[in-house]
């Protein structure tokens, strides 16, 4: 699927939620870094008894 003209900000068509600030996507670089940062790693098997006791559903 193709990316939304930056103009468009409403439905039926493919749109952004909110206006971008600038006319240009994000550098690949910089993104991966910042999500390998901030990536939640998984759980391990051990600890998914503690916290689904300590979750409230």
């Amino acid at each position: 699927m193709p990316l939304p003209a930056m103009a468009c900000t409403q439905p039926p068509e493919p749109y952004w939620l909110r206006p971008l600030r600038g006319d240009r996507l994000v550098p690949p670089g910089p993104l991966r870094d910042l999500l390998a940062r901030h990536r939640p790693g998984p759980v391990p098997h051990e600890a998914l008894p503690d916290l689904l006791s300590a979750a409230s559903f």
